[in-house]
């Protein structure tokens, strides 16, 4: 087969485009939260463009189903061409960096499909944290219609259950899920992605060609809740335990030193604002982001998460 429909024309994405975001979402078997993480995002975006490939569970009644439910918001694409899984022989085998069969393709035709100016990556995994989703999107609606050129990265926490299957925290080493790879960015010309032997990443030319800022903790991942997922119960933590601003302190202790002493100064908004203006560049996420975790953690409910994981266990296709 020639896949000709799926092949990656870059010039797709220089077409005009209303103002608006789109969501994008790569999917592969997700049946468990696909509908939890779409229906808690939609509320907040344009459209949602889900394109799914290879499922041999219920992911694609579900998505049919969504798409059913709202025809003007979300988009359902099947990519036929069979995508080699991350890391595997076949996809290190690939020497044609614009392979249908690689996981960098999905993204694009995805990427391709959004009908906004604005684009953001949208995992089958993420439950939206309304409380901070939704500031969030004001302010990054405001800043692209005023023009800016930049792009917002954000990040997840990670939540487990302990033996018992109550619902707490990954503890340590780090909390986090998205480091530096989910962010909103303008559709243009260079913003597609591209294989690598054992990984796909967004082009680089325009991921560090731009600003970069960190708009905080947006939606909790749910990758270690996953019926074919173990996650080693010596991480857990219940929710008031983490959520305290000595065991942030904790977390920051187990850095390196080197990143202590950025954390220290990143804190000191004097020392922000003059490397900003003398680098124009924002500090690096993975330390810049602890600054703020005890904000980002003040406002969370964690009842509510546990009741609408509870709530999208009994929803049915």
């Amino acid at each position: 087969m020639s896949f000709h429909e799926f092949h990656f024309n870059r010039a797709d994405l220089s077409k005009p485009r209303p103002f608006g975001i789109s969501a994008y979402m790569r999917i592969k078997n997700e049946e468990q939260f696909v509908r939890l993480a779409i229906e808690s995002h939609l509320p907040f975006y344009d459209e949602i463009i889900a394109v799914y490939n290879n499922c041999t569970d219920d992911t694609e009644a579900i998505l049919l189903d969504l798409q059913q439910q709202h025809p003007n918001k979300i988009k359902v694409f099947y990519y036929l061409p069979k995508v080699h899984p991350l890391g595997s022989p076949e996809f290190a085998a690939m020497t044609d960096p614009d392979d249908v069969h690689g996981f960098a393709s999905q993204s694009n035709f995805a990427i391709s499909k959004c009908s906004y100016s604005i684009a953001v990556k949208l995992d089958a995994d993420h439950l939206a944290l309304p409380h901070k989703l939704a500031p969030a999107i004001a302010r990054i609606r405001a800043e692209f219609a005023a023009g800016a050129d930049k792009i917002f990265l954000f990040s997840g926490l990670n939540v487990m259950r302990n033996e018992r299957g109550e619902l707490g925290m990954k503890a340590t080493p780090e909390p986090f899920s998205g480091n530096g790879d989910i962010y909103y960015h303008r559709i243009n010309q260079n913003s597609f992605f591209v294989n690598h032997e054992k990984y796909e990443h967004f082009n680089q030319k325009y991921r560090y060609g731009v600003p970069a800022e960190y708009i905080g903790v947006l939606y909790i991942h749910l990758k270690n809740l996953k019926k074919d997922f173990a996650a080693p119960s010596e991480n857990f933590m219940p929710f008031k335990e983490f959520a305290t601003e000595v065991h942030i302190a904790t977390i920051a202790k187990t850095l390196k030193p080197t990143r202590r002493l950025r954390l220290a100064l990143y804190k000191n908004k004097t020392y922000f604002a003059l490397m900003y203006r003398l680098t124009g560049k924002y500090p690096g996420i993975r330390t810049y982001r602890l600054t703020g975790l005890y904000q980002d953690l003040a406002g969370l409910d964690f009842e509510w998460v546990a009741g609408a994981l509870a709530t999208a266990s009994n929803k049915t296709v």
